[in-house]
């Protein structure tokens, strides 16, 4: 079947004992990993497929030892021979982070505040009753929050956030600040199941209860990295009086079932703040800037604001004063940073079919602009369940956004088009035209024409025109 791997095809059959079973692609977060909803009448099943089978194997042996301390995780229902695609429980499509309001959650936001203390309680649970007889071995891509993966995520955002930024700052005074951090870190005593991404997406509310997923990537580690990544979570948006009263319930929980210093606890989670934070940079400079993965990109000011309360607030020690000083210049740098502006330009995207229209015309007397073919790229109108969609449906856009050439041709395709709209800005210049086109001017195209326009939109403060010329969409 079109579209679904072989592996999930044959576990949806064998297991259903059908072949009538119907598949629903579900959509991607950051991961390389696919999964799909399968149904047979009112019975659904979630089918995950991924190729890296050392993930898998971290993941399936959380999993069983999870549900053998009956933690609140899915059930595992079968595993492909190959060890690359599994079914799991349906746990339907409500997580904690779509409870939570544009606002973020507030004080009088009682049934929301109660929902984040009960993911707590289940936090201090998978990191102690889920430790005990956890076999690290499997454990990818570490075993335990160590130098190595710790170096990892700060040059995932040093090369990835700091970098790409423009910010100027003393390599060695970076350095200097890493080894300091990473030596306070590898201080604090690290006795625990790290769960590594416990934030809200991962939290499914199914049957009036939380569910736990994407654990693979868990090791043994401190109990402070989860829970910071859970209350500093950014596109959350915690009131820090909130943020105060969970900690303070988390503390109680935790120190319920292992001795803990408070205060020397909080000491210590001033570190996992700063870490966490800057791998979350570093995830959404590579999602974002490098991937073109919009989400990621309206992220970033959230994360931005989140480190700077992080630095602002933080009693670091003095040996951490070099690195704090370039992150603050980092912050200032982006949040004094603005879009041009200008009143007069306009730019006009397109998409269109090379087939069925040919060339859009040019109404602005200029003579026309640039045109991008994107027939060279991956087409999802090969499969016949993307037949009826466009570029602007979301299994399209996971379609697409797997592919490492679509993001590099976009972000090939913004430097030279940033380039010239900044040259046309300096001169005064009034439009620009942007054409995309591709064979039937339903997907590629459009999906091109809308990303563009979706970071265009962040960086320019000036007039936009997006049409779709065979969907009819102006």
């Amino acid at each position: 079947m079109n579209g679904i791997p072989g592996q999930v095809y044959r576990l949806a059959v064998n297991y259903f004992d059908s072949e009538a079973v119907v598949f629903e692609a579900l959509p991607q977060s950051g991961s390389k990993r696919s999964y799909f909803r399968i149904s047979l009448g009112d019975d659904t099943v979630v089918a995950a497929h991924n190729d890296d089978v050392k993930e898998n194997e971290a993941f399936f042996t959380f999993l069983r030892h999870f549900l053998k301390k009956q933690l609140p995780v899915p059930q595992l229902y079968e595993v492909s021979q190959d060890k690359k695609a599994c079914l799991l429980e349906d746990l339907g499509d409500v997580s904690l982070f779509d409870l939570i309001p544009a606002e973020g959650v507030q004080p009088e936001n009682n049934e929301l505040v109660e929902w984040y203390k009960k993911v707590l309680s289940d936090l201090v649970r998978f990191q102690t009753e889920g430790h005990k007889g956890l076999d690290y071995s499997l454990a990818y891509p570490r075993s335990k929050f160590d130098e190595r993966a710790i170096r990892w995520d700060l040059n995932y955002f040093k090369y990835y956030f700091l970098h790409v930024s423009g910010v100027d700052y003393d390599e060695d005074a970076l350095q200097n600040g890493f080894d300091v951090l990473i030596k306070r870190l590898l201080s604090v005593e690290a006795g625990c199941f790290m769960y590594r991404d416990f934030q809200s997406r991962n939290v499914m509310i199914h049957k009036e209860k939380a569910r736990y997923i994407d654990f693979q990537g868990g090791r043994k580690g401190p109990p402070h990295y989860d829970v910071v990544s859970l209350l500093y979570q950014s596109r959350a948006k915690i009131n820090p009086i909130v943020r105060e009263k969970l900690l303070e319930h988390y503390l109680d929980e935790l120190s319920k079932v292992r001795e803990i210093d408070e205060q020397q606890f909080r000491r210590e989670l001033e570190y996992f703040k700063l870490i966490r934070t800057l791998q979350v940079l570093g995830a959404y400079g590579f999602r974002g800037y490098i991937q073109q993965r919009a989400h990621f990109l309206k992220s970033v000011p959230q994360a931005i604001e989140n480190l700077q309360e992080v630095l602002s607030g933080a009693r670091l020690p003095d040996d951490l004063q070099p690195l704090t000083d370039i992150l603050k210049k980092l912050v200032e740098q982006q949040i004094s940073r603005k879009p041009r502006h200008s009143d007069r330009f306009t730019v006009s995207l397109n998409s269109f079919s090379y087939l069925l229209g040919g060339l859009p015309e040019d109404d602005s007397g200029n003579g026309g602009g640039f045109v991008f073919d994107c027939r060279g790229l991956p087409n999802p109108g090969r499969y016949a369940e993307y037949g009826h969609m466009t570029g602007k449906d979301e299994a399209v856009i996971h379609f697409l956004e797997e592919h490492n050439e679509v993001s590099r041709f976009l972000e090939n395709v913004f430097r030279v088009v940033s380039q010239t709209i900044d040259n046309y800005l300096d001169r005064g210049f009034e439009h620009l035209m942007i054409n995309f086109g591709c064979t039937g001017g339903q997907h590629r195209s459009v999906y091109c024409t809308e990303q563009l326009y979706k970071r265009l939109k962040q960086e320019y403060d000036i007039k936009f025109r997006v049409r779709h010329y065979q969907q009819g969409l102006y």
